[in-house]
């Protein structure tokens, strides 16, 4: 009886055939027996959330606690027991010395409904007590749109924008006007969404990544071009080996009919891909026939066709051994 791994045998076997219930009397007689060993009150306590007896998991917890101290995991572990017991207001408080980096851990590996609505019921408690938090606002709207409300999603953007002040972190104000512009750019509001992308970069003009999109739908759209290479120019002279940044140079320098120099560009994006990209083979073999080299311009529309390239003009330009314009 005074074997500790006898013990810890016959609770596991209880455990993996779910009896729960003898699997806890063998842990509680264990904890009992070896008051100093965490390791049992911490399966004693996985056992009480498996079994659903989550008030008993959380005087577990705080035993823990009384040996190894107090935790972010264990400030976790509180905050899932309380949601299981529908008690959102205790778990916020369980977690709000965290709360940004726990709603932003819990956003990016959101993978089913149940889990995408604890973001959204957590992001509106957590403005309830922080308001000004632009962070927590951000995450608030892709939440909702994740959900598939739009209309509540553009609601939150705008309840963040209302929310920006002197004191305000620029970079969190610019990614508000990002999401913005890249959800007015989908709906086809070219307008609103090139009006959010130059708000954006005035909060934070080092965001290339912003800047590069916002050029790139400027090029696609044939709109001040100039602007568009100045923006590009910058994240490849910040970036010059990163290859969505030169693919979009070049295609703002063939926009432009700077078909030599493009050429230029478009070859380093190629030799600097980590995954060969249809967008950049296409453009590649479209830079390619513009300045006279129709062989290389279907050696490259070719390897776009490979990868599943879904322009609507690819095939026509093999076809018809020629570049067409969308």
């Amino acid at each position: 009886p005074d074997n500790y791994w006898y013990w810890e045998l016959l609770g596991t076997y209880y455990g993996r055939t779910h009896q729960y219930a003898e699997a806890i009397s063998v842990y509680e007689k264990m904890v009992n027996q070896f008051p100093s060993r965490t390791d049992i009150l911490f399966s004693l306590m996985g056992l009480y959330e498996n079994a659903g007896e989550f008030r008993k998991g959380l005087d577990v917890l705080e035993r823990i606690e009384v040996i190894e101290g107090e935790s972010l995991q264990g400030g976790l572990q509180r905050f899932q027991f309380y949601l299981e017991m529908n008690n959102v207001d205790s778990a916020y408080l369980a977690i709000r010395p965290n709360v940004e980096w726990i709603i932003e851990n819990m956003s990016e590996n959101v993978s089913n409904i149940t889990e995408l609505n604890a973001v959204r019921g957590l992001c509106s408690r957590a403005l309830a007590d922080m308001p000004d938090n632009l962070k927590i606002h951000y995450r608030n709207a892709l939440s909702q749109f994740q959900a598939g409300d739009r209309e509540a999603g553009f609601a939150a953007i705008d309840a963040g924008i209302a929310r920006i002040s002197a004191g305000s972190n620029p970079v969190d104000a610019a990614k508000l006007y990002t999401l913005r512009g890249d959800l007015f750019y989908s709906d086809g509001d070219m307008g609103k969404a090139f009006q959010s992308y130059e708000k954006a970069l005035e909060y934070n003009p080092a965001d290339n990544m912003t800047a590069n999109n916002y050029a790139y739908f400027l090029s696609l759209d044939r709109r001040d071009l100039k602007m568009a290479e100045r923006l590009s120019r910058k994240t490849i002279q910040e970036e010059p080996m990163n290859a969505t940044y030169l693919d979009t140079y070049a295609w703002i320098l063939f926009n432009q009919k700077r078909y030599k120099d493009a050429l230029e560009y478009i070859l380093k994006a190629v030799q600097c891909i980590d995954e060969p990209s249809p967008d950049v083979m296409e453009h590649c073999g479209d830079i390619y026939f513009m300045n006279g080299n129709s062989e290389e311009a279907m050696r490259f529309w070719h390897q776009a066709i490979e990868l599943n390239s879904t322009s609507k003009t690819i095939e026509q330009k093999i076809i018809q051994k020629k570049y067409i314009e969308e």
